[in-house]
């Protein structure tokens, strides 16, 4: 059976009076070009090379320490190519600011049609770091291991 989609943003808090909820991050395709302009299946297991695709990350802290953290989160997608090692794929990571309170955070990677260059099943994996104001990672990081995506070509 393919992975679940979405999938578990997984965190490792440590620190005190911090924690996390409602995480997780989700595959998801663009409308798909003609022949077949209206299917989008879910779960999300085949991807033409031609399509937009992406992956949403999505969570929520929670607990007092929040309002004396600051600093930024990491956020990166990465694919790896079965049987070909990884794949680099274009704009992949991104920064984006930590509010100093209890917050939800919602965040869409899109990647446009072209950007998986080759046909093959490749892994999504999703990583969340926290960096303080210094450029320094912090104590919370997540990982999230998507299902397994085939990327393909239609014949002309």
């Amino acid at each position: 059976t393919p992975m679940a989609n979405p999938f578990p943003l997984e965190f490792e808090e440590l620190a005190p009076f911090f924690s996390v909820a409602h995480k997780q991050c989700m595959v998801y395709e663009g409308p798909a070009p003609s022949p077949f302009p209206d299917v989008t299946p879910t779960p999300i297991t085949n991807i033409r090379l031609d399509q937009a695709w992406g992956v949403t990350f999505h969570w929520h802290t929670l607990g007092a320490l929040n309002y004396l953290v600051a600093g930024t989160w990491q956020l990166a997608v990465y694919l790896e190519e079965m049987g070909g090692g990884e794949f680099n794929l274009p704009g992949n990571v991104t920064n984006i600011p930590f509010v100093s309170a209890p917050h939800t955070y919602t965040h869409v990677f899109g990647f446009g049609p072209g950007a998986v260059t080759h046909e093959g099943a490749y892994r999504i994996v999703t990583r969340v770091d926290m960096a303080g104001p210094g450029g320094y990672q912090g104590p919370i990081s997540a990982v999230g291991e998507g299902p397994i995506v085939k990327f393909y070509e239609v014949g002309p």
